[in-house]
């Protein structure tokens, strides 16, 4: 969870935050892909609770000098909680789902996540760390689900220190 998801000196506060993009990348020197993007999210503060959500929609379309003439559309998205156990100490939960396949093959990205936030006083320090598993689910056969693998870790831990100013 970023620095700002959650905020030891707003524990007392509700805000809400309602949020649309959309972006178009047109590669200019015809090298790579032109993308689209799009999301929606949803975040809000209340008290000692922090939750979001995303969800997200991407098409790549390859460019001529690739030789690859097809587009591929991805989805995905998020939920996470986050709750202040002391002024603190935030504990977190995350959810994450990711089609990295593309529509046109089966195969989902599965990835919860626990988290676990030291806020140090009166500095502008986070300490975070984070367990997330990563399986993949959504396959016609169990042999589909093994061969699409792609060297992604199962089981991810992390600690890791954000500075904001």
């Amino acid at each position: 969870m970023p620095m700002t998801q959650g905020n030891p000196k707003m524990l007392h506060e509700d805000k809400m935050l309602f949020g649309i993009s959309a972006n178009y990348n047109v590669e200019s020197e015809s090298e790579s892909t032109n993308d689209f993007r799009a999301g929606l999210e949803f975040a809000m503060l209340k008290d000692r609770w922090y939750i979001a959500a995303e969800a997200y929609y991407m098409n790549i379309g390859f460019t001529k000098r690739q030789k690859i003439h097809k587009s591929y559309n991805y989805w995905g998205g998020y939920a996470q909680a986050g709750y202040f156990v002391a002024p603190e100490w935030q504990v977190g939960l995350r959810y994450d789902f990711f089609d990295r396949n593309g529509t046109g093959k089966d195969g989902l990205l599965n990835m919860p996540a626990v988290a676990v936030n030291y806020f140090v006083p009166k500095t502008n320090i986070k300490v975070s760390g984070m367990y997330q598993y990563i399986g993949r689910t959504g396959h016609a056969t169990q042999l589909d689900r093994d061969l699409d693998d792609l060297g992604i870790s199962t089981h991810t831990a992390m600690v890791m220190l954000q500075y904001a100013f």
